[in-house]
């Protein structure tokens, strides 16, 4: 019901009055961008919050300029973990040329909830035009489906003469087909006001195929928006346009390159042999740092290896062994995976580097083939356990252990 909703909502939009709306001088246009659902670099711009929920780093690179002429865009930015920066040149904003500097971080306050700060260095052409703009944003993502998000953008109203102007929104995004699917509902007014009415907007993101990414959007002033992505690897580039559909003379274009988690292609290899490396002691827990990526954790990587045997496209796996996998718990339970994926019809295989024991030689025997690096150890020692028996030298001293 919630999706049928959304794609009602968005088709719905295009029946409002056309308008046209000038891009903001500060900030690029973003192609069908929802608030509560995209992460990524250029997040900075809309919604910063967003850069507490991941880790990897991203960057974006795009240029955006009217159909007609008139106006155009340059506008970079890069990620690391909750900290981004941006650079945005617009040639020609309100008859002037403009550049904007801005930083933003995320942060996450627990598992869920994330609160975002941005701040804008705007230097527009001009003696002592020079002036700062403040973001603010905070995202809840209760499930892996579901994300809001509230965000006040210009929060200092600095120059409304220049089109810099307060703006208060937030919205929802679903994701009902996991990542295949992101619907978005976005509202914006200009004031916290009771008399003030805002905007209405909805964006859709899909998937059809694995590398190739369709965006639409559109709003109650008539402005729609659709693109495409293509992606090689981790790098995609994009090319989306925007405006009014009855003012063909408003459209905007925007190209753009964009990276994304994890690898996308939209040209198939045929079957694939991932590589799973075991070269630290994985927490059952993830642990945050602000300047640091998360390392991966135990549960992260066997849903890893389980994802590989579930999917077809996946011909096998390899093994890479730099150090044990800890407990010997967790030994069998590798061993319980490999078992698996030789059952599904996978080949298996294990590389041993540097100094392998006990166990990482029990895990490697479970696959099909075992490598082991000619500069490398292969040390076996024999299992045994003791146990003290302290009881008698306590008497002698005269203490008695408390449990």
């Amino acid at each position: 019901m919630h999706t049928i909703a959304l794609l009602g909502l968005a088709a719905a939009s295009a029946s409002f009055p056309a308008g046209a709306a000038e891009p903001q001088p500060e900030r690029p246009t973003l192609p069908s961008f929802s608030l509560a659902g995209e992460d990524g670099a250029a997040t900075l711009w809309s919604n910063p919050s967003s850069l507490g929920f991941d880790p990897d780093p991203s960057a974006w690179l795009a240029w955006d300029q009217r159909a007609t002429g008139g106006p155009g865009t340059v506008s970079a930015a890069l990620q690391r973990g909750p900290l981004a920066i941006g650079a945005l040149y617009r040639n020609g904003a309100s008859e002037q040329g403009w550049l904007s500097l801005t930083d933003a971080i995320g942060l996450k306050l627990g598992r869920r909830i994330s609160v975002g700060l941005a701040t804008g260095w705007q230097i527009p052409e001009g003696p002592e035009n020079n002036f700062l703009t403040w973001d603010m944003s905070a995202s809840w993502r209760p499930a892996e489906w579901l994300g809001v998000a509230l965000v006040a953008q210009n929060l200092n109203n600095p120059a409304e003469d220049l089109g810099v102007n307060q703006s208060f929104g937030g919205g929802i995004a679903l994701r009902p087909f996991a990542d295949r699917v992101l619907l978005g509902v976005d509202y914006r007014q200009s004031e916290l006001a009771p008399n003030v009415t805002g905007t209405f907007s909805a964006s859709a993101r899909l998937v059809p195929v694995e590398g190739l990414v369709v965006r639409l959007s559109g709003d109650q002033t008539g402005q729609l928006g659709a693109g495409v992505e293509l992606y090689w690897g981790r790098t995609g580039v994009g090319l989306h346009g925007n405006g009014p559909g009855t003012d063909p003379s408003q459209a905007r274009a925007t190209g753009y390159l964009i990276t994304a988690d994890g690898d996308h292609n939209v040209f198939s290899h045929g079957r694939q042999v991932p590589e799973f490396v075991l070269d630290h002691a994985f927490p059952d827990q993830p642990k945050p740092s602000i300047f640091d990526r998360p390392t991966e954790t135990w549960l992260h990587l066997i849903q890893r290896i389980q994802a590989a045997i579930e999917d077809p496209a996946v011909k096998g796996f390899v093994l890479h062994i730099d150090r044990a996998p800890g407990s010997w718990a967790r030994v069998q339970e590798l061993r319980d995976l490999v078992a698996q994926a030789r059952s599904h019809g996978k080949i298996t295989a294990a590389y041993l580097d540097r100094d392998a024991g006990n166990a990482a030689y029990l895990t490697a025997v479970a696959t099909d083939r075992v490598y082991l690096h000619p500069a490398a150890n292969l040390d076996f020692v024999g299992l045994s356990m003791e146990l003290s028996y302290m009881r008698g030298a306590l008497d002698l001293v005269g203490i008695k252990p408390q449990y």
